[in-house]
């Protein structure tokens, strides 16, 4: 599994976990796991950059994976 996950900025990352075909701000939550089969991983810096924004995060990171 290749692609980007978005975490927090924290100096102690939490990962953002989002329904990826229909992101909305009133429905993520954060864990302190990073677990692979519910994280969602973007194809792209920019794919994961347009859901920070659907979801409405203020700041964010990209994690790449694989």
């Amino acid at each position: 599994m290749k692609g980007y996950v978005l975490a927090t900025t924290e100096d102690q990352v939490r990962w953002y976990i989002y329904d990826p075909a229909n992101p909305s701000p009133d429905h993520y939550h954060l864990s302190d796991t990073l677990d692979l089969r519910t994280t969602p991983v973007n194809p792209s810096k920019e794919h994961a950059r347009e859901l920070a924004k659907r979801l409405q995060l203020g700041t964010w990171r990209y994690i790449k994976i694989g």
